[in-house]
């Protein structure tokens, strides 16, 4: 495959980054931003109805898609910079699958305290 961006600047070098990205590896990381970036406006908008309302049920569901979307965003950040050796991605894939079945269930117990009141 061909590189997309070169080398990284000598300031740079001691960095384990990776020196160069497909087409391919570019768009999915912009996909991944777009969803984190997302994710962050969700949940800032969710909390301040948690501000506005103190609604607890607006702030489970802020948290929710903070651990949905952007902790696993983070985590895919760290491999890129911390390099890929198979313990370390097995434990970031955990901590980001965890995250997300967490996410999941705070929405849902956002939405059901919600249906309560």
């Amino acid at each position: 495959m061909t590189p997309l961006l070169p080398p990284p600047a000598t300031a740079f070098a001691s960095l384990p980054l990776q020196s160069s990205f497909t087409w391919a590896e570019v768009a999915l990381l912009g996909v991944d931003l777009t969803s984190a970036l997302a994710g962050v406006v969700i949940s800032y908008i969710a909390y301040q109805g948690y501000r506005r309302t103190g609604s607890r049920a607006m702030a489970f569901v802020a948290v929710g898609f903070v651990l949905i979307m952007v902790v696993p965003w983070l985590g895919f950040l760290a491999t890129l910079v911390a390099g890929s050796s198979p313990p370390f991605e097995l434990a970031v894939g955990a901590v980001s699958e965890v995250s997300q079945l967490l996410g999941t269930l705070a929405i849902l117990y956002g939405i059901r305290l919600e249906t309560r009141t």
